[in-house]
């Protein structure tokens, strides 16, 4: 694939992983959107990291590593977001964790993070490295 291709790719994964965890909000399915809310991110500093590097993206899902390797200058708010949604990411996955998440996972905690990892995921987007 030419890097065009792929960045196209990672950014309209972001966008697809995006509207699910909109739609799972809506179906009060709150842990299951947080997860999403960490795959779109992902897809969003993955879409970065080549942009940045002209690169394949990477294989991980630690997002703070990611906006590293994309270069992104981050504010301690930013980063601090980041890390919270990563452990989503291992929460939703992982079935010993999922209860915890679950439990957190309320309307309001979930909306706020949705917010935040919205206000995030439109910054990156409009860093054009």
């Amino acid at each position: 694939m030419e890097l065009a291709e792929v960045i196209s790719y990672w950014r309209r994964l972001g966008e697809e992983k995006w509207k699910t965890a909109e739609a799972l909000m809506e179906k009060e399915r709150y842990a299951d959107a947080l997860f999403f809310v960490h795959l779109s991110l992902e897809a969003v500093m993955k879409e970065a990291a080549v942009r940045h590097t002209g690169k394949e993206a990477p294989y991980i899902h630690d997002l703070p590593r990611l906006a590293y390797l994309a270069g992104l200058e981050l504010l301690e708010e930013q980063k601090n977001q980041l890390e919270a949604v990563t452990t989503f990411n291992v929460r939703g996955r992982y079935d010993d964790y999922k209860l915890s998440l679950y439990k957190k996972a309320t309307r309001e905690y979930t909306r706020e993070h949705l917010k935040k990892a919205n206000d995030l995921r439109l910054w990156i987007q409009s860093q054009k490295q």
